[in-house]
């Protein structure tokens, strides 16, 4: 059904050609039929594959040959070792995304700080860019080396988690190569933004919501240091990216409900670090001066449905909406400026102060046009994140046109550098990557960097699963599967915000050989 309707949207930015085109009915049939079984077939291979008693948990445990905090250390250096290349070639470093606008409120002290950016991020930021000045070094290099020993850290732990649940050594030797030898999170470890730090702790709480449903399977109640290392991994989660918050409370109730028995439990042990979240967000933030960030980064899809329908010269749209539209859109004509896959030009024209006057009146306007024109609203919906479900989708969108990766040095008053590349024949071929044209025709490699692989990986997983009678151990996979749904709440559809689903492909794929074993 995806690979359908998002073929049809991805053609015409609309679900209309399904519905009204001749035979649509026997068209959507043939369609399936052809696409699921051969996606089928291939879907069993992968099932026989690693459905063998080999992969995983089945042999009796053998004594470590190293102690789990050397294999850390050795691990930690290894991965460090082998992106230290990318590192050299992109010296001093990389000054992108969110970066130009974040270190001016790090220059301007704390009180220029806003929630629009993670005030914690920013603050990290702000104590390079102070070290860097007092003591004569390159902040972003200084910045790059810390960012890369967290993200190699992380990574070797969960090498090392995988090692004491038993994993085959095979599985865990795909999971090293795959985090060593990917140019992708190479090119990630040095980008200064806040998706790195995100992306650190994600996989840190994943791992804990994956202790705790194995506690959860078990009947273990005791409390101990790793609900310590849940609470402030999801603490943290919610603190880099507002999104989190949502995902984790979602991710609480579905477990709650999983686990009904132990209810009380999950819900305290989520709610900790959530009212904790809270606390920080309305009571400390404010108190230091913090500033709110701006409602209309929330309201990305009503804006583009809106704008869809007056972007149709057939729409009817009375003058009383139009008013409304003008009043809360600056007058612009968000018809013009509509992008089916990019909600920036015309989220960039809303009135955020009408919107906070009068949030009522804009409701009705949306509930109004919705009513007149629900497949606009739906095609407005479909269009904006097709690269986040549709498993065909261009992953450099050529609506959005957001680069893969980016890789630049933006100008910024308050912080400027130029690049002084130690490896400039590595840096030409790590741009290939950036841009994802060293990715796009290799076949395999072009899905496993795809924006849409997490969402069918997630299914996939949960597939497995299902299949063999674990249904509610699917709480592993909600983390992931909440902070993705929040994606498609955003502005584009952009691959540095899977990246975080993308460092659990190697768990996945240790679920699929045995979901009953990963996470016991």
């Amino acid at each position: 059904m995806l690979l359908t309707v998002g073929q049809t949207v991805s053609a015409s930015n609309s679900i209309l050609p399904l519905i009204t085109g001749a035979n649509p009915v026997s068209h959507l049939l043939k369609t399936l039929t052809v696409r699921t079984a051969g996606i089928g077939l291939l879907l069993v291979l992968l099932f026989c594959l690693l459905n063998r008693d080999m992969w995983i948990g089945h042999q009796p445990a053998k004594p470590a040959r190293l102690p789990a905090p050397l294999r850390q250390a050795l691990l930690t250096a290894v991965l460090f070792l082998a992106w230290l290349p990318c590192y050299l070639a992109y010296y001093p470093g990389i000054f992108s995304y969110d970066m130009p606008a974040q270190t001016r409120q790090a220059v301007g002290g704390i009180h220029t700080f806003t929630k629009y950016h993670p005030p914690l991020h920013t603050w990290i930021w702000s104590l390079f860019l102070r070290a860097g000045a007092r003591y004569g070094f390159q902040p972003v290099a200084a910045y790059g080396i810390v960012q890369m020993l967290l993200l190699a850290a992380v990574l070797a732990y969960v090498l090392v988690w995988m090692g004491r649940r038993r994993v085959h050594i095979v599985l865990r030797g795909i999971a090293l190569a795959f985090f060593a030898g990917s140019p992708v999170i190479a090119i990630m470890s040095i980008v200064p933004a806040k998706d790195v730090y995100f992306a650190v702790v994600f996989v840190l709480f994943s791992l804990c919501v994956c202790d705790l449903t194995a506690d959860l399977e078990a009947g273990r109640t005791k409390w101990g240091a790793k609900d310590l290392a849940f609470i402030l991994s999801a603490t943290l989660c919610c603190l880099l990216r507002n999104n989190a918050f949502h995902a984790i409370v979602l991710c609480m109730i579905v477990t709650a409900l999983l686990y009904r028995r132990q209810a009380v439990r999950v819900l305290l042990l989520f709610l900790l670090p959530l009212v904790l979240f809270k606390g920080i967000d309305a009571g400390l933030y404010p108190a230091l001066g913090i500033g709110e960030g701006n409602a209309r980064e929330m309201l990305s899809i009503p804006v583009q449905q809106i704008a869809n329908v007056a972007a149709d010269p057939e729409a009817e749209i009375t003058d009383r909406q139009q008013a409304e539209i003008d009043r809360y859109f600056g007058g612009a004509d968000i018809g013009a400026k509509y992008n089916p896959r990019f909600a920036d030009p015309v989220k960039n024209c809303f009135e955020t102060d009408t919107f906070r006057e009068d949030a009522a009146g804009f409701l009705k306007l949306w509930v109004q046009l919705l009513r007149q024109y629900p497949r606009h609203y739906i095609d407005a919906f479909l269009s904006l994140h097709l690269p986040y479900w549709y498993p065909l989708a261009e992953t450099v969108d050529p609506y959005s046109q957001r680069a893969y990766i980016e890789t630049g040095i933006y100008k910024c008053d308050e912080y400027t550098f130029e690049r002084q590349s130690r490896l400039p024949d590595l840096l030409a071929w790590y741009e290939k990557v950036a841009s994802y044209e060293a990715l796009a025709d290799v076949p395999v490699v072009s899905m496993l960097y795809s924006i849409a692989l997490p969402l069918q990986l997630l299914i996939l997983t949960a597939g497995f699963f299902f299949s063999r009678g674990r249904g509610r151990q699917i709480a592993c996979l909600l983390p992931a599967a909440f902070l993705w749904l929040t994606f498609i709440a955003g502005p584009v559809s952009n691959f540095r915000y899977v990246f975080p689903i993308m460092l659990l492909y190697p768990l996945y794929l240790c679920m699929m050989a045995d979901p009953g074993t990963v996470p016991g």
